[in-house]
Formats: structure tokens, sequence, C-alpha cells
């Protein structure tokens, strides 16, 4: 979760992809994200908000695999 906006999620994951996704509105189907990435280069394994800037996303992803 976003630490200073409390509907906000970004999630990423091994397709090297992120997603954001403001939880209001989340359904039961299939969340529609507010933005998706393209390749970052790599299966991410670390994610951090910065800690001033609300818009500002630090990731950690592992390159080639």
């Amino acid at each position: 979760p976003h630490p200073r906006v409390d509907h906000v999620v970004a999630c990423g994951s091994y397709d090297e992809t992120v997603c954001i996704y403001d939880l209001r509105a989340v359904t039961d189907s299939k969340p529609n994200p507010l933005c998706h990435s393209d390749s970052v280069g790599g299966g991410l394994w670390r994610m951090k908000w910065h800690p001033h800037d609300n818009n500002r996303l630090l990731l950690g992803a592992m390159h080639g695999g």
C-alpha cells in the first residue's frame, strides 16, 4: 500500500511489469489498473514508495531472470 494515499496499491511480479490500483474501484470482477508498465527488464522482487514524493516508486528487479 501507498504510505500516504490509503486507497492506492502497487503490484509487481515476475512478469516484469508494475500495476497501480485504486482500491476504491476494485469490484468482484477482474480489477482494472490505473496504470500498467511496460517491461522493467526483470522480475520484480521489491518495491518501495519514495518517502516524500507520492509519484515515485523504487523498484528492485532481476535482469534476465
